[in-house]
């Protein structure tokens, strides 16, 4: 690990690899930017990164979170997922087979919510409500201790502003939150899973938001339609999709799909690709430069 990693992963490369090929030693994916409407070859170490994406100069260690998630979130990630991976796609699997117990259950619902928490899609959520939050916070304190006799601590209150700094350790504490980690992973794991293996050539693609929200209700796709009424997707190779629903969204002759393998073929693959291309924050990855053209034809 680097003294200083100023450049930080919102998606770790332990996942990115799943989605790679390699070329002269180096991992590589096709890349769409949605924005530029452009495909390109990329290192899988220059995607999904940003700057200090991590980084809190306010506290003592202003690495901590970035140390805390290389540390201890993805080698995890990388073992549970290499592990799954490997057992689904032992060629003597059959479709239906019984895949995802319970405790692979918590597993992956830990994975999928830590990955959730720190995507850019939430990062950017926080920013969009803080100015209001901010603004009833410091109207609250400056009723309570302005206008006491400290002329001091009235210019102070007066004139005082949150730092982006600030902002960014909110935002990081957010992420660390138990209760909140606590109740994500309960709901996630207390679901239906079941898991789409493609028997054909096609490929699931993956983003800079590789948890895909699907609200069942209004058909929505996205971050902001929220878990209690969304099922949740999550490829985690260029040929696997998790999926989670909600238990009031299967019928109850479906049931039996709790845990099992899926095959699916190319077609059902690319009603999965469209919703994620839909909800990615700037970029999606392949390992097939094909499929991403398709995609951004579908777009036109």
């Amino acid at each position: 690990m680097s003294k200083n990693p100023v450049r930080q992963h919102h998606v770790p490369q332990t996942y990115l690899k799943n989605f790679s090929f390699q070329k002269r030693e180096q991992f590589k994916t096709y890349t769409l930017d949605m924005k530029t409407r452009k495909i390109f070859e990329a290192n899988i170490k220059d995607i999904a990164v940003e700057k200090d994406f991590y980084t809190v100069n306010l506290c003592a260690n202003k690495y901590a979170w970035e140390n805390f998630y290389a540390t201890h979130i993805e080698p995890m990630m990388g073992t549970s997922v290499k592990r799954l991976i490997q057992q689904v796609t032992n060629n003597l699997v059959q479709d239906n087979a019984y895949i995802i117990n319970q405790e692979c259950k918590m597993s992956l619902s830990i994975i999928i919510t830590f990955q959730l928490l720190r995507c850019l899609k939430a990062r950017d959520y926080l920013l969009t409500i803080a100015p209001d939050i901010e603004e009833n916070v410091l109207d609250k304190i400056k009723e309570l201790f302005m206008g006491k006799g400290d002329e001091k601590l009235d210019n102070q209150l007066k004139n005082y502003k949150i730092s982006d700094d600030l902002r960014r350790w909110s935002f990081m504490s957010g992420t660390l939150n138990e209760e909140l980690i606590s109740k994500i992973v309960t709901l996630l794991s207390n679901r239906y899973w079941c898991i789409y293996r493609i028997t054909g050539k096609g490929h699931f693609i993956s983003s800079d938001n590789p948890v895909m929200f699907l609200n069942y209700r209004t058909g929505n796709v996205g971050f902001g339609e929220g878990l209690e009424n969304s099922c949740v997707y999550y490829p985690i190779s260029s040929k696997l999709l998790v999926a989670v629903y909600p238990k009031e969204f299967i019928y109850e002759g479906c049931k039996i799909i709790d845990g099992r393998l899926i095959f699916i073929n190319e077609k059902d693959v690319n009603g999965f690709n469209l919703k994620h291309v839909r909800q990615c924050d700037r970029q999606c990855f392949c390992s097939k430069k094909e499929t991403l053209q398709y995609l951004l034809n579908q777009q036109e």
